[in-house]
């Protein structure tokens, strides 16, 4: 995915996750994204203040981990619990959200841990600190997912399209996709078969993908590629990939 597609993905599936209906039950079967994290928080209780840390968090609930004296009574399934979010809020309006413990398990002597569902109506959620923790998660995320297996190149490679062949030299390479110049304009959309030539001692390697972008350069067309690969073929691409980066490595 490219950069100026991702935001208003992101916006959309935030919209999406915070329009759902189903309860996360604190189990492994938990609806929807997760966001691992390291947040302080007020816990109150009634009649009981703990400062806690969340340590994930999704649209609709949060784990939370807590210091202070174990309170079965006060700490118990069903009982109404307040999150306060303790760093000062530049995007949000609401530091203060509603819960309701769906479970509760003792770890060790004063460390005890609450897995929370958000009591709120979807609005207050958006309006609340709930909201720009995930997408500043998930944007994270998937940087990082970019970064992790995406090396640049300069290799002669052979694209094929609606029937034509054509050499394009590729610019950059990652198991999801991959940029090259070509002195021919391609429409958004089109369905190609990209043939990589890396040389010894890694194999020709021939990706089925799509093009996603073609904006004109100075002399050529850049274009953006997303690849469509079947599981086999992405793992045999992330092993060359990974030679790659290790080759480019080896050069710095």
């Amino acid at each position: 995915m490219f950069d100026g597609e991702k935001q208003p993905m992101l916006k959309a599936f935030m919209e999406r996750l915070f329009s759902g209906s189903q309860e996360w039950d604190g189990s492994d079967r938990r609806m929807g994204y997760r966001a691992k994290c390291d947040i302080e928080v007020e816990v109150a209780c009634p009649g009981l203040r703990y400062l806690g840390q969340v340590l994930d968090i999704g649209p609709q609930g949060a784990r939370v981990r807590i210091r202070g004296p174990w309170n079965a009574r006060a700490v118990k399934r069903g009982q109404q619990v307040h999150l306060k979010y303790l760093t000062p809020l530049f995007d949000a309006e609401l530091d203060t959200v509603k819960c309701k413990i769906a479970w509760a398990k003792q770890e060790v002597a004063n460390i005890f841990s609450i897995g929370c569902v958000f009591d709120e109506p979807v609005e207050n959620l958006r309006r609340a600190w709930i909201k720009p923790i995930l997408l500043k998660n998930m944007k994270a995320s998937g940087q990082q997912k970019r970064k992790q297996l995406r090396v640049k190149a300069n290799l002669k490679s052979v694209l094929k399209i609606e029937g034509k062949m054509s050499e394009v030299s590729l610019r950059d390479l990652s198991t999801g996709g991959a940029k090259f110049e070509s002195l021919i304009e391609y429409p958004e959309g089109s369905s190609l078969r990209l043939l990589i030539k890396p040389g010894n001692p890694n194999p020709d390697l021939e990706l089925p993908g799509v093009i996603k972008r073609c904006r004109k350069g100075r002399a050529t067309f850049d274009v953006g590629v997303a690849f469509t690969l079947e599981p086999p073929l992405k793992k045999v691409l992330a092993k060359l990939v990974k030679a790659l980066v290790e080759v480019e490595g080896k050069r710095i």
